[in-house]
């Protein structure tokens, strides 16, 4: 009984882990389209049908992960508490991808090449709250303590609000996933001489590094690394500084053994 549940455990956590993984190259192909998308004016019927096989392809891995996730729930009187929690969290990140394929699609069929921003003026305080809670899950099987150190008031800013959580997500997610097992990561929020900052602070004597840094956030703006980021991680990186700058802000990083690693947003006040 104990190897059975031991390896309903290691099914249940690799499912997660390769989910999570597959949600960041989705996320990661969309913006690198949009991104060709809006800088070219006419779009080549082989970019086309290239967009629509991506499209099918991801159809059928949502589909084959329900398959999955539908006979591990008709077994769910076999599973603990923690197991559940778990294929609930795989449960939703296979709605996300159904939703991202949906907006893909409606993205290959509206075909604008553009992304368009919304701006409206909120207090981003528990929109950091929310991807920290988010990640609560992802950060757990990698051992990562999350520490999040929000003002007390509020900090209002004039962004869009869903391109701000792409970011966050993105931005924190890869930090999750490259910083060292078992350490800590400590986000604070906070308005600064008339700016909203957002720090993500990883104290460690074994950084990710600059070097590794600097490729992962330039993969977007070099097109000699754009085809081959497209199968490689650490793409979220480059698309969250991306749209940080878009909507005016900026995204900052340093990486070395007496700061371990720094990321910092900035954005206006509203």
């Amino acid at each position: 009984i104990v190897k059975r549940e031991t390896e309903k455990n290691l099914i249940i956590e690799e499912s997660n882990r390769r989910l999570l993984e597959q949600n960041e190259k989705i996320n990661d192909q969309h913006h690198i389209i949009d991104e060709k998308n809006r800088r070219l004016k006419e779009l080549s019927d082989y970019r086309q049908n290239t967009l629509n096989i991506m499209i099918h392809d991801l159809k059928n891995f949502i589909g084959s992960n329900q398959i999955s996730i539908d006979l591990i729930n008709r077994k769910s009187s076999n599973l603990t508490s923690d197991q559940k929690e778990i294929l609930s969290y795989i449960t939703m990140g296979n709605e996300k991808l159904h939703y991202l394929s949906q907006k893909l699609a409606e993205s290959a069929e509206a075909d604008t090449g553009k992304i368009t921003y919304h701006m409206e003026q909120f207090d981003i305080i528990p929109e950091v709250e929310k991807a920290a809670i988010t990640l609560v899950d992802a950060a757990s099987i990698k051992q990562v303590n999350l520490q999040v150190h929000l003002s007390p008031s509020e900090v209002m800013v004039n962004i869009d609000k869903i391109f701000l959580r792409h970011i966050l997500f993105k931005l924190l997610s890869n930090v999750i996933r490259f910083i060292q097992k078992g350490s800590s990561v400590s986000i604070h929020a906070n308005d600064l001489d008339g700016a909203c900052i957002i720090e993500i602070i990883n104290k460690t004597a074994n950084p990710i590094g600059m070097e590794k840094l600097d490729e992962y956030f330039s993969r977007l703006t070099n097109p000699n690394q754009s085809d081959l980021a497209t199968n490689q991680s650490g793409m979220g990186f480059s698309i969250a500084k991306q749209l940080t700058e878009d909507m005016g802000g900026s995204l900052t990083y340093e990486s070395n053994v007496t700061v371990g690693n720094y990321f910092k947003l900035k954005f206006k006040l509203a």
